[in-house]
Formats: structure tokens, sequence, C-alpha cells
């Protein structure tokens, strides 16, 4: 079964499988509305508009972060809340300021790699470099393996008419 929910203030909609945290839901949905850093954090708070019974119960995490006059309020962590239901949900994201910045950002992937110490940056590269060499040989074998089972399809094919048309 499957959970429609929506994230507000965005707007955004769709479906999503049981049993999944709402964190997960948002990703699946490549919606980037909130970066969670942990358990610890609260970088991940939401308010659960409706559709608060289709939610596991609060977690120990979640108890401590909150405590239970804001769970009563319905204030759930993305990372915790597990899907557990179907029917529809509602979520509402508030932006913290405080949410770390969107490692695949290339401004932030430059910054970042600007603060590293020279032997972490060549460490980087060669790994980068290391992963390019092998996505490069993979295409490379699968190009000719491609081929070749193009060439046996097309001689097992042919070759079964030709046998047919030589005994005539």
């Amino acid at each position: 079964m499957s959970v429609e929910i929506t994230f507000q203030p965005a707007g955004l909609t769709g479906l999503v499988p049981e049993g999944i945290s709402i964190s997960d839901a948002a990703h699946r949905m490549g919606a980037a509305i909130f970066r969670c850093s942990g358990v610890e954090c609260v970088a991940c708070r939401v308010s659960i508009l409706s559709g608060n019974e289709l939610l596991s119960p609060p977690t120990e995490a979640e108890g401590k972060i909150f405590g239970a006059d804001e769970l009563l309020l319905k204030q759930r962590l993305a990372c915790q809340a597990k899907l557990e239901r179907p029917g529809e949900i509602v979520v509402h994201v508030t932006k913290e300021d405080k949410t770390p910045a969107d490692p695949t950002d290339p401004a932030s992937m430059r910054k970042n790699f600007g603060e590293l110490p020279l032997d972490k940056k060549i460490k980087t590269l060669v790994q980068l470099e290391a992963l390019t060499m092998y996505e490069a040989m993979n295409a490379i074998i699968e190009k000719p393996l491609a081929a070749g089972e193009k060439v046996f399809d097309r001689i097992f094919r042919t070759g079964g008419s030709v046998a047919k048309g030589s005994r005539k």
C-alpha cells in the first residue's frame, strides 16, 4: 500500500510506500526541503497538519527533544517518524536558517575543497581519478560485449534461415 504525502508550504504531493520515514519520502520525491544532520538535531523538525495517525509512535529521541507538550502539538522529526499505514498525510516544513548547506551544491563543494589541506586535496583528486578510470573501464568492457551479443544474435537468426534455405 502507499501513502499520499504533501509537503507544505511547497505544495509538493506524491505517493510513497509504507514503512519509510518522512525524510526518506521527501528524498524519493526529489524534495530538498530539509537536511537532517542526525538524531540530536532539529533540522528536520516538521508539524503534522493531518494524518498523524498514519505515523509510527514518537521515538525516545523525539521525546527527549520535544517533550510531551510539543508531541501533542504534532511536532516530529522527519528522520524518525515513519509512515506505517496507508492514507493521506500533510506535513508542514519550517525552514531553519541553521540547516547545513547542501553538500552537492557546486559552490559548497568548491568552498569545502578549498578549505582542505594540500594532502587531503591530492587524496581527494586521486580518488576521483580512480573512480573515473573505473567507470571508463567498465564502459569500455561493456561496449564490445554488447556488440558481441548483437553479432551472435544476427548469426543465429540468419544462420537458421540460411540452413533452412540450403536444404531445399
